[in-house]
């Protein structure tokens, strides 16, 4: 197959995403941010 079912991740589908569906992108973005600080998760882990 080479044609994908969606389209590759770039820049103007992330403004899209953007102006569309701010609340789900502001949510993952605190998630990600409260994950991934220090301490949150062992080292290990994180990475």
């Amino acid at each position: 197959m080479d044609r994908s079912l969606y389209p590759a991740s770039g820049a103007a589908i992330a403004r899209t995403r953007k102006k569309f569906v701010p609340q789900p992108l502001a949510a993952f973005k605190a998630f990600s941010e409260s994950v991934f600080a220090d301490g949150a998760l062992p080292a290990r882990t994180n990475n």
